[in-house]
């Protein structure tokens, strides 16, 4: 390790040397242009699949041309396109429970949501299921807590609570295990049962209309060569709803509500309600396409190993009429590693081969980076990754770093190394910790390569005040602090392209 760590700082010392002859205003001048243009209503927000992503796709091929950096996507282009099933509910979707002869017919506008998480359905109607509470729909040995005993479901629709019995016994990690409703879909299957209802969390009540407009939007998937399992249909009702649905049975949903928060398992039951539904889901399948070019690394031998450099470019698109424009989100790492390559393809001084990806439909589940990592036949190869995804607001010296130790801790040290002989952010390694609620470090596109074993970097200003609004402008945006993401980031990938050896994984 002291070796390494020797070879490490001489590499740093002529790096920094060769870098610091790129530091000029032209930096601010390329990047406020080109942000100026990708967060402009005339992307329409960007949108993957959509015109948006078109004419940013276009226009940052047209960028890395000009620079001088290769196309390195399909056939010889800078771009590496791929198929997306966009999927949504349809509004002649239709849910009804019935008592007797009274029959409660469900508004698809207000009393109702549909988990899509579920399609595709191996029903997709059902005519007066029988209905079961099942309390939080658990079954673990590890807890001794079994919901479903003596529980007979199969072929009925369950109802139970969305999260896990407020119980020291249950941590966590515990969470995806059984408290989300992924884990109680999973577990109603295995019992055999035919549909799930969901009794939401006050935190989901108080946004309700937010979460049952998502249920009209168009959600995205990647396209599997294989058939996909069938799913189970699972709805959430609004409260009011469920206030009816229990109506003159065994406990009412105001009794329900009330045991579990005192920390009372309710016990199992059946109601005297049949439940019956009509799910329709629209579904079609489009291109979206990530960009990909490269700058070649000049050793013949270590130039077919890569440091991939990498921002998502696509947002949300328009919403309401309103240009979702995504200066910060993700604007502002787009511009950044533009930027990075033209000024690294002036020097041209890489030993390993730089590759500057663009990926599109992160927005939409990371869709962009899990494509790429799964089918390029270079990932392999792929030494390391520097990835931003918001790096243009906050106190313009510092930035939230996030990864860079998970897996290496020579990485670790280099861009810690990086940073305090170059620009010296102030490094916040806040979102490192095992326990952070946010889990920021799985929900950018660096955790598809980390997945795979390469070492990551991941650097995020966490904007909160405009995250996902209309109002994520590029007035808003600090020039200074982008031309110091550039000078970092060239830094970080120029030092680990001319690495003697692999990064080693210690972690």
């Amino acid at each position: 390790m002291k070796y390494k760590l020797i070879v490490l700082a001489i590499v740093l010392t002529s790096l920094i040397v060769v870098y610091s002859q790129l530091e000029t205003d032209e930096s601010i001048v390329y990047l406020k242009a080109n942000l100026e243009y990708l967060a402009s209503d005339e992307l329409e927000g960007r949108e993957a699949t959509k015109r948006g992503e078109d004419l940013a796709a276009m226009f940052i091929a047209s960028e890395l041309k000009k620079y001088g950096v290769e196309p390195f996507g399909d056939s010889g282009s800078y771009f590496q396109k791929f198929d997306v099933q966009i999927s949504s509910v349809s509004k002649s979707s239709a849910v009804a429970f019935q008592s007797g002869n009274d029959k409660y017919e469900l508004n698809p506008d207000t009393d109702f949501i549909v988990d899509r998480r579920g399609f595709p359905l191996q029903n997709s109607s059902a005519e007066m299921l029988d209905i079961v509470f099942a309390n939080y729909g658990i079954v673990s040995e590890e807890h001794e807590m079994n919901d479903y005993i003596d529980l007979d479901v199969k072929n009925k629709a369950v109802v139970v609570f969305d999260d896990l019995p407020n119980d020291e016994k249950f941590s966590r990690v515990d969470t995806r295990k059984y408290g989300t409703w992924t884990a109680k879909r999973k577990i109603a299957i295995e019992q055999g049962a035919a549909a799930l209802i969901i009794i939401l969390s006050n935190e989901y009540y108080n946004r309700w209309d937010g979460l049952h407009r998502r249920m009209f939007s168009e959600s995205f998937t990647l396209v599997a060569n294989e058939e996909k399992d069938f799913g189970l249909p699972t709805l959430a009702f609004s409260q009011a709803t469920f206030e009816q649905f229990f109506k003159d049975e065994e406990f009412s949903f105001e009794q329900l509500s009330e045991m579990k928060e005192n920390g009372e398992n309710a016990k199992s039951f059946i109601l005297n309600k049949k439940l019956s539904f009509y799910l329709h889901e629209k579904s079609e399948i489009d291109k979206a396409q990530n960009v990909v070019g490269i700058i070649i690394g000049n050793n013949n031998k270590l130039s077919e190993t890569f440091i991939a450099v990498t921002a998502h470019y696509d947002h949300v698109g328009v919403n309401n009429g309103e240009v979702y424009n995504g200066a910060d989100d993700n604007g502002s790492g787009t511009v950044t590693i533009l930027e990075a390559a033209r000024q690294l393809a002036l020097i041209k001084q890489n030993e390993r081969s730089i590759l500057f990806v663009f990926h599109t439909a992160e927005e939409k589940g990371l869709l962009g980076s899990k494509y790429l990592t799964a089918n390029a036949e270079y990932t392999d190869s792929i030494i390391a990754n520097i990835n931003m995804d918001m790096v243009g607001r906050g106190p313009e010296n510092e930035i939230y770093c996030i990864g860079s130790g998970k897996l290496s801790s020579q990485f670790y040290e280099l861009v810690k190394n990086v940073n305090e002989e170059s620009v010296q952010f102030s490094l916040d390694y806040k979102f490192d910790a095992e326990d952070d609620p946010n889990r920021y470090y799985y929900r950018s596109d660096h955790y598809e390569y980390a997945k795979r074993n390469i070492p990551v970097v991941f650097f995020f200003d966490e904007m909160k005040e405009d995250y996902h609004k209309p109002t994520d402008d590029v007035e808003k945006i600090n020039f200074n602090k982008l031309k110091k993401m550039v000078k970092l980031t060239a830094g970080i990938a120029l030092s680990a392209a001319n690495l003697p050896a692999r990064l080693s994984i210690d972690n």
